[in-house]
């Protein structure tokens, strides 16, 4: 099924704090999760997940529309007040899902910086570094990212419903509210890790002896 490129964004701003917020990096995080989801959507369905075209620009992959509506019409904060008319199959959800795990607790610049390490917005460099602002084919996107099917499968049967992922020092901690509870000593020493490294994102869960575990 395709959809609006505004439906797809919408869902991500409910569900991504920093895409939420009406910001550069904001902005920034919101284009790089809609190309990603396009890429999986591709892999796994062969078909788009929405129309609108992906331009390469000097900050990586964009969809125009969402750039006006975002940038100049107030996108993030007008969802607060729309209606919860939309629906999405269960497909594209978990589809969304397993995006926003992967890649969304990545900061804006990490994206942009991964996007520029990767083929489709590589070979097209020197005209997004000038401006030109050229098209990043479907067809490109679909080869290219073809190894995104198996994360999709990975994480296919993941109940993605308790997992919570939280901004302690600077580094991301994504853990399973309903399995792990971090106490005030758990938030201590997450918080200490940010001292010597930021950045970073890292899987929190407790073993059987009730210590935490970080990886």
């Amino acid at each position: 099924m395709c959809y609006d490129v505004r439906t797809i964004s919408r869902w991500f701003i409910e569900n991504n704090t920093d895409a939420a917020n009406a910001s550069f990096n904001g902005h920034l995080k919101l284009q790089k999760l809609l190309y990603y989801a396009q890429a999986m959507n591709l892999a796994v369905t062969d078909k788009p997940l929405f129309e609108e075209k992906i331009e390469a620009w000097e900050n990586g992959p964009v969809v125009k529309e969402m750039f006006i509506e975002y940038r100049h019409n107030n996108f993030s904060e007008r969802v607060k007040s729309l209606p919860d008319d939309y629906e999405l199959n269960n497909q594209t959800r978990k589809i969304l899902q397993i995006v926003n795990h992967i890649y969304g607790t990545q900061t804006g610049t990490q994206l942009v910086e991964l996007t520029h390490s990767e083929e489709p917005w590589l070979e097209l460099k020197d005209l997004a570094t000038n401006r030109q602002n050229p098209v990043i084919s479907q067809e490109k996107i679909h080869e290219y990212y073809k190894p995104l099917k198996d994360l999709f499968n990975l994480y296919e049967d993941y109940d993605f419903t308790h997992e919570f992922a939280e901004k302690i020092n600077g580094n991301i901690f994504v853990y399973n509210r309903l399995e792990t509870y971090l106490d005030d000593n758990d938030i201590r020493n997450l918080w200490e890790i940010g001292e010597d490294v930021k950045g970073e994102k890292y899987f929190v869960y407790k073993d059987d002896q009730g210590e935490m575990v970080i990886y």
